[in-house]
């Protein structure tokens, strides 16, 4: 019984590539090992490899990983390979821009300043009071401040006044936690 030949993996389809196969023949095509497309391309900028696509099937079988990544490609109206990105963008243009630039605010609950308040000038929330540590941790770092924060328009004394009366008007509980503390609640 005649063995049959086998044919390497690296023998399949995408990209024709000539002499590079083992009889000279040109009809068979290479690909790449999956996800080492992208590593496969820069291969193919160096003169000394002769063969880009069994170096990456030799290299994936001893266990090394592809050190660039694939860039996914589509066949656009003109039929020229183009990546998504550049697709999109061409059909869709300024819609597209307009959408990352979009991007989603998240919320941190309850806190003293919003990014709505009138004294915020970088549209960000500042000082969260979602729970009574969260309450406690923002009286200690606004008295941390030595001078006004640049995200903040007004004074450091009207600033931590606001911080005050915000989180004591939430909790009512950690100012006379404080007054007992200091010995002004007793009687």
């Amino acid at each position: 019984m005649k063995r049959l030949e086998r044919q390497p993996r690296w023998w399949a389809l995408r990209e024709v590539i000539g002499s590079a196969a083992p009889d000279g023949s040109p009809d068979r095509e290479a690909v790449a090992p999956p996800g080492w497309g992208g590593t496969v391309e820069h291969m193919k900028e160096h003169e000394e490899i002769e063969n880009p696509w069994a170096l990456a099937w030799w290299m994936r079988n001893k266990g090394n990983k592809p050190h660039y990544k694939e860039r996914k490609r589509k066949k656009g109206r003109s039929g020229m390979l183009q990546t998504d990105a550049e697709t999109i963008d061409s059909i869709v243009g300024e819609v597209v821009t307009a959408k990352r630039e979009t991007v989603k605010k998240r919320s941190r609950g309850t806190c003293v300043f919003q990014s709505t308040h009138p004294k915020v000038n970088d549209n960000k929330d500042h000082f969260p009071m979602n729970d009574l540590a969260q309450a406690s941790n923002a009286l200690a770092r606004v008295m941390q401040y030595d001078s006004v924060p640049s995200w903040y328009d007004g004074t450091l004394k009207g600033l931590q006044a606001a911080v005050r009366r915000g989180v004591y008007g939430k909790y009512p509980g950690l100012k006379s936690r404080k007054e007992k503390r200091e010995g002004k609640g007793k009687s």
